[in-house]
């Protein structure tokens, strides 16, 4: 891992630390679920918005011409639309290697090998800071930094990150970044396993970790795009502290390289792909009633509730609620409200058009990793491996979670944030078209 990634990792808690507001408020919106004045934004079912910007109609392309002349440029608009902060990339695809040359796309270049990720344990409520990850790789490239080796089996252990990167030069890192600790270990060249811990760190809001901001620091560690002729983007989420979401200009230069003897002109279509992580997050305020069989007026009526959209493009759209003074269960229900694919974010690197392997049906609609809290509990949920599966056909799957009753001797019902969010990769497709004609 060069320091680089490093540096990347630890940028990514400084930009979030602006973004991200986790207040329980009272004035809940009724389709949204959130609560308070930032609830305005987690409407909608877009993520982040890829589209072709000032892609040229016609190219001509000059026989004899200097390599100067025939050439065109065209950018391509990526905007984050959802309320999560998110990193991915653009690719371009559909043309001829022999007739075009993308910038950045060397299509005769080895690409590299399989990566697989999965987040495979977290903290309880009170330790969400401290979670551990698998990274399969068919190899990586080096590390910059020191390593013990017994019979093929390696540990990297990073300690103190920020005063290292200022004893190193690269950055001068705020002082709570000083602490923090990361580890690696792995076998030969393969890495297996990779774990932050954040216990020793003071003044850092644990919050921050919500809102797609743990998922782009784990993929900042395990995924590089640019491996698979991706650009890449990290663009924060569009909330109070960034009204608008943040938006990117990703600039192509193409070289015309050859032109198909006996044709006068050609239309040519080309796709871009935009991949990226996001994280679909809500709040809505539930009904708990310890003694359900009390007349006693009460504030509330424990019952199903009813959502639409949380500013991302998978939504929760129904929670529904069940049982009595000791345990309540939550069914929570999921769906694809977007226009795209949902895919495993542990394998996101299949959707660059130039990946060594396929993008398999495995691979798609599926959420990989999702957090319930109610009150100071973490629940126990199902699926327990983290992974909710949504149908081929509806887009929609379902979590299911108990809570058990703490104050089992109130004689009233009262209101409670559920907050929930969950993780996955993203991808949606635009083709559009040039036509090419020759002088």
């Amino acid at each position: 891992m060069n320091s680089k990634k490093l540096t990347l990792i630890i940028i990514l808690f400084i930009a979030v630390s602006f973004m991200l507001s986790g207040c329980f408020l009272p004035n809940q919106e009724e389709n949204s679920g959130v609560q308070g004045t930032s609830s305005k934004y987690y409407t909608g079912k877009v993520g982040v918005e890829a589209e072709f910007s000032n892609l040229p109609k016609t190219v001509w392309y000059s026989e004899g011409g200097s390599a100067s002349e025939n050439v065109f440029d065209f950018t391509v608009k990526v905007h984050n639309r959802g309320t999560s902060l998110s990193r991915g990339a653009t690719f371009i695809s559909g043309y001829g290697p022999s007739f075009l040359q993308v910038s950045g796309q060397d299509l005769q270049r080895q690409t590299g090998g399989d990566c697989v990720v999965d987040i495979t344990s977290f903290g309880n409520f009170n330790e969400l800071h401290t979670w551990n990850g698998l990274l399969s790789c068919a190899f990586m490239n080096g590390s910059s930094f020191e390593y013990t080796r017994d019979e093929g089996f390696w540990t990297t252990n990073i300690n103190n990150i920020g005063s290292l990167l200022g004893q190193l030069g690269i950055w001068d890192a705020p002082t709570w970044v000083d602490n923090l600790d990361l580890s690696l270990g792995g076998e030969n060249n393969n890495i297996l396993g990779f774990g932050f811990n954040f216990d020793n760190l003071t003044g850092l809001d644990l919050n921050l970790l919500y809102h797609g901001a743990g998922l782009s620091i784990a993929m900042a560690e395990s995924i590089n795009f640019e491996t698979y002729f991706g650009k890449e983007y990290l663009l924060p989420a569009d909330n109070s502290y960034f009204p608008g979401g943040g938006m990117e200009y990703i600039d192509y230069h193409v070289d015309m390289k050859y032109w198909p003897p006996g044709g006068e002109e050609y239309k040519l279509p080309l796709m871009l792909t935009n991949c990226y992580g996001y994280a679909t997050y809500t709040a809505p305020m539930v009904c708990i009633d310890p003694m359900p069989e009390s007349q006693q007026r009460k504030t509330c009526t424990p019952g199903t509730i009813r959502l639409t959209s949380q500013g991302a493009p998978v939504a929760v759209t129904k929670i529904e609620q069940e049982g009595d003074k000791r345990r309540v269960r939550f069914t929570i229900h999921v769906k694809n409200i977007g226009d795209g694919t949902v895919i495993d974010w542990g394998h996101i690197a299949r959707c660059s058009p130039y990946y060594t392997g396929p993008l398999m049906q495995n691979h798609e609609n599926v959420v990989q990793g999702f957090l319930v809290n109610l009150e100071n509990q973490r629940l126990e949920c199902s699926p327990s491996n983290g992974i909710i599966r949504l149908d081929e056909d509806t887009g929609e799957g379902i979590i299911t979670c108990t809570y058990n009753v703490q104050y089992q001797n109130l004689q009233t019902a009262y209101q409670t944030p559920l907050v929930i969010e969950f993780w996955y990769g993203y991808q949606e497709t635009e083709t559009d078209s040039i036509l090419f004609k020759k002088i």
